[in-house]
């Protein structure tokens, strides 16, 4: 199994996650003073790690964006249809330093021109 989709598929699945709650706050806060630190609040944030379904050996998790209709959607794509320069990393798993999520930035290219 890739690293991608091991990494995603060991998370726990969303309807076997808590919402975030008052006992999450000083860590939530101790997130935001060292990002503040760096001066990083503007760049980094903090998601929830979760899946929804497992994700096959040559998969991977990508966002694509329609401005015009105001939708993002989360699907599935073949890793080896992946051409990294169209694709920009958005989450990452950091006690492994692996790519959860990828956005296509193609629609972006696409709606400056």
């Amino acid at each position: 199994m890739n690293i991608q989709a091991s990494n995603q598929n060991s998370l726990p699945s969303i309807e076997n996650i808590n919402p975030v709650s008052e006992a999450d706050q000083n860590c939530l806060r101790a997130i935001e003073a060292v990002l503040k630190q760096h001066n990083k609040l503007d760049r980094f944030g903090v998601t929830l790690l979760h899946k929804h379904f497992p994700l096959q050996d040559d998969e991977m998790l990508v966002e694509t964006c329609d401005p015009e209709n105001r939708t993002l959607t989360v699907s599935t794509v073949k890793t080896n249809n992946i051409n990294p320069d169209h694709y920009i990393e958005t989450s990452w798993r950091l006690d492994t330093g692996e790519a959860l999520q990828r956005c296509n930035i193609e629609v972006y290219h696409i709606a400056k021109e």
